[in-house]
């Protein structure tokens, strides 16, 4: 959760280049991209594709543009939706992040910033992210929001801010220094969704360029492995698939839009099988969710949360066997650990260590610890004093790998049995 409102915060302030520079780069839309087979919408005006701000930066390999509309954004009520579902709303540094997030969107809006659109390329992820596009009144202002964003961001990947007369650009580096020196490409499968006026308050667009979908259908298996919950063709649906757009719109009254567009009729009957199938996976979701095909056309609309809820049915028994697999490792290390231990002690690991009247202080853990590669750890400890005395409680919180248990961070479901006639039980 986190580092999703993280994400927003950036999104919301990475910024990038000249509005104004657009009447110079207007691009010609070829009248072939707009027939009928071709044609992503069909009442929206062609010529709106060249005085788009986002236009003049597209290139020959993007391959998706995110319009978010910053006046339909309520921070607080998405977080809260958010908490809702999964997270523990008590989280200070949550209520922190919230209210960040909640500040840049609201000084970006002072600065006359009603959208910003976000495009990615191949080229552009390559070279550290995805480009930022911010429209907007008071371009000084925008950028001094995003230098303190590229700044932090820069310390992985080279980051550059490029402004213009009514817009401010920004994104890794060598991306924006090659889309301002470069007139865009006639993509209108990419922008003329986004002006179509039955998406919902923000919207993605997702279209492969040729190329890449052609080395998608060269790479792509044939099918997927029998383990998985999901059977059908991914080369046969990067064939089958020519874009994708989604619209949504955020809590508090969430809803999800979305359009396949595929190549032909029978295409539109295989894509709608494969939802079936992953509707399938989440509890009441054909309830909840509406399929219809028209023609070569596939359309969803449903909830966010059924969404989640999918998602979770197709992560959650690979994430399953990660965890399975991650704890048996972790056992046959403790194993090794307590036979190393035997071996240099003679007698197994007690179950704690006590003072002189028997009193408890330290666990069996501790006495493993340098047998699980922690000796530095182990020389911190003060064996005369409780496991939760001042210095060692701050030791405590240490996470150590094999100990760990999922996202518990310093907490571990690890533990000797104590009952009566188990191999700890007793002193």
């Amino acid at each position: 959760m986190k580092r999703f409102l993280a994400m927003v915060a950036t999104t919301a302030l990475i910024a990038t280049t000249g509005w104004g520079q657009t009447a110079q780069r207007q691009l010609r839309i070829d009248s072939s991209e707009l027939r009928s087979g071709g044609a992503l919408i069909n009442d929206v005006d062609p010529s709106t594709v060249a005085m788009h701000p986002a236009t003049p930066y597209i290139e020959a390999s993007t391959f998706g543009v995110l319009d978010i509309d910053l006046n339909q954004i309520d921070v607080q009520k998405a977080a809260d939706w958010l908490f809702s579902l999964a997270v523990n709303a008590s989280d200070q540094g949550m209520k922190e992040s919230i209210a960040t997030t909640n500040g840049f969107i609201e000084s970006l809006k002072t600065a006359g910033v009603d959208h910003l659109y976000v495009t990615g390329s191949t080229r552009s992820i390559m070279a550290g992210g995805p480009l930022v596009i911010v429209p907007c009144e008071n371009p000084t202002v925008v950028n001094g929001l995003a230098s303190v964003i590229v700044q932090v961001a820069s310390q992985t990947r080279p980051q550059s801010i490029h402004v213009g007369e009514q817009l401010v650009l920004a994104g890794a580096k060598p991306a924006v220094d090659r889309v301002v020196s470069s007139d865009g490409v006639q993509r209108a499968d990419l922008i003329l969704p986004l002006n179509d006026k039955r998406r919902l308050d923000h919207a993605l667009v997702l279209s492969l360029p040729e190329e890449s979908q052609a080395e998608l259908v060269a790479l792509w298996p044939d099918r997927l492995p029998p383990e998985s919950p999901l059977q059908f063709s991914p080369r046969g649906m990067a064939q089958d698939i020519r874009h994708v757009v989604v619209s949504f719109r955020l809590p508090p009254d969430p809803q999800v839009r979305a359009r396949i567009k595929t190549r032909d009729a029978a295409a539109a009957i295989r894509v709608q099988e494969v939802l079936k199938q992953i509707l399938a996976l989440a509890p009441r979701a054909n309830e909840a969710v509406e399929v219809k095909v028209d023609i070569a056309d596939v359309f969803v609309e449903s909830t966010p949360e059924v969404f989640v809820q999918i998602a979770q049915s197709i992560v959650e028994p690979a994430r399953r066997n990660a965890r399975q697999s991650v704890t048996m490792n972790s056992l046959k290390q403790l194993g090794l650990a307590i036979h190393n231990y035997y071996d240099v002690n003679k007698h197994l690991p007690p179950r704690c260590l006590t003072d002189r009247e028997g009193k408890p202080l330290l666990s069996w853990r501790v006495v493993l610890l340098p047998y699980i590669e922690q000796q530095a750890l182990y020389n911190t400890i003060h064996f005369d004093e409780p496991w939760d005395s001042d210095h060692n409680k701050r030791i405590g919180e240490t996470v150590i790998p094999v100990l760990q248990s999922g996202e518990l961070s310093s907490k571990t479901r690890f533990r000797v049995p104590v009952l009566p006639g188990s191999l700890w039980h007793g002193d």
